[in-house]
C-alpha cells in the first residue's frame, strides 16, 4: 500500500474552539495510506493547515506544495477529505507509470525535481541517541567486522562507566508523539487550555522525555541486544517545547548468571538550567553471547557462589 505524505500546519493554538488534533487523528483513521509530517521546509503534494478558530492565523505563505487546504472549523474537514481522496485518486490513476510512488513505511523527502530517492527504509532524519550510521562506501550493517553494535560491545561495561547524549524538544515532534501514541491530551498541544493548568503552558509528554533515557540505553550503555526487564520512574519537572535536555546513564551494578548478565543502571534527564526533570533506575539482560566476558567486569561474586556462602 503506498504512503501519501500530507503536510500539516497549526495554528499558534492561542484560542481554539474545538480539538485540533482529533480533527487530524480522524483525517488519519479515515485515510490509512497517509503519513503525517510536519516540516514546514520538507516538500508536500498536500499541506492541510489547521486553524483553532475562524480567525485562521495560520500562515501557508511560506508552505512548499502544490496544494494547500486550509480549515477553521469541524465542517471543514469535508473539504481536507475531498482534497486527500483527489490526491490519492490521481496517485492511483498514475500508478502504473509512476516509479516515484513510496512503499508502506517509505521515508522520501525528496524535494521537487530530485531523482536521488531514498529506498524504503533508507536514511532518514537521525532520531535522538540514533548512531547506526552507514560507513563510508557502503556495507551491510549486519556484519560484524562493519557493525558498530559490535564495536559497542567491545567497549567494556563497568560500574561507573556512563554515557550521555542531548535533544532539543519540538512543538511539532510533540505533535507526531501526541499521534503515535494517541495522548492527544490538551495539556501538551493546546495553549489555551494549557494556561488554565498547574504549568501555564503546553509540556512535553513525560513519557517522551524519559524515552531519550531509554535509546541511550538500547543504543549505547549497555548497547545493542539488551532487554529491559524493569523500571522505576520519577517525574521531576516539566519540560517545554524548545528546550533542551541531558539524558545520561550510569551503571551502579552488575550481577552474573550462568547465560546472561543483570545490569543495573540509574538515569537522570537534566534542563539546562541545571533542573533534573526525570530520574529512573532500570534492570537489563544482557545475553553473554551477546556481551562477551571480556566486555563486562563484574566487581561482585556469581550469583551461584552467593548462593552456596549462604
Amino acid at each position: 500500500m503506498s504512503r501519501y505524505n500530507i503536510g500539516i500546519r497549526y495554528c499558534g493554538g492561542c484560542n481554539p474552539a474545538y480539538d485540533r488534533s482529533r480533527l487530524v487523528a480522524q483525517l488519519l483513521q479515515r485515510f490509512p495510506e497517509i503519513a503525517i509530517q510536519y516540516d514546514p521546509e520538507r516538500y508536500c503534494a498536500l499541506w492541510i493547515v489547521v486553524n483553532g478558530c475562524l480567525t485562521g492565523c495560520a500562515d501557508s505563505s511560506s508552505l512548499p506544495g502544490d496544494e494547500i487546504c486550509v480549515i477553521r472549523q469541524p465542517a471543514d474537514l469535508k473539504q481536507a477529505v475531498q482534497k486527500i481522496q483527489e490526491l490519492i485518486d490521481r496517485g492511483n490513476s498514475g500508478k502504473s507509470g509512476d516509479s516515484n510512488a513510496q512503499p508502506a513505511g517509505g521515508t522520501d523527502s525528496r524535494q521537487p525535481g530530485d531523482s536521488n530517492a531514498q529506498p524504503a527504509g533508507g536514511t532518514g532524519p537521525r532520531q535522538p541517541g540514533d548512531s547506526n550510521a552507514q560507513p563510508a562506501g557502503g556495507g551491510d550493517p549486519r556484519q560484524p567486522e562493519d557493525s558498530e553494535a559490535q564495536q559497542r560491545m567491545r567497549t567494556r561495561i563497568a560500574v561507573g562507566a556512563w554515557v550521555s547524549l542531548t535533544h532539543t524538544f519540538t512543538e511539532e515532534e510533540v505533535c507526531r508523539f501526541a499521534e503515535l501514541t494517541q495522548d492527544a491530551s490538551r495539556m501538551h498541544l493546546d495553549r489555551g487550555f494549557a494556561r488554565t493548568t498547574l504549568y501555564h503552558r503546553p509540556v512535553v509528554h513525560g513519557v517522551f522525555v524519559s524515552s531519550l533515557l531509554s535509546g541511550v540505553m538500547g543504543t549505547e550503555l549497555p548497547g545493542e541486544g539488551t532487554v529491559l526487564l524493569e523500571e522505576s520512574v520519577r517525574y521531576l519537572a516539566p519540560v517545554y517545547p524548545g528546550e533542551t535536555v541531558c539524558a545520561e546513564i550510569r551503571v551502579t551494578g552488575i550481577q552474573e548468571y550462568p547465560n546472561h548478565y543483570c545490569c543495573l543502571l540509574q538515569g537522570v534527564c537534566t534542563k539546562e538550567d541545571h533542573t533534573r526533570a526525570v530520574e529512573a533506575e532500570y534492570r537489563q539482560l544482557l545475553l553473554k553471547r551477546l556481551f562477551p566476558p571480556e566486555t563486562v567486569q563484574v566487581e561482585q561474586a556469581p550469583m551461584e557462589q552467593k548462593e552456596e556462602k549462604s
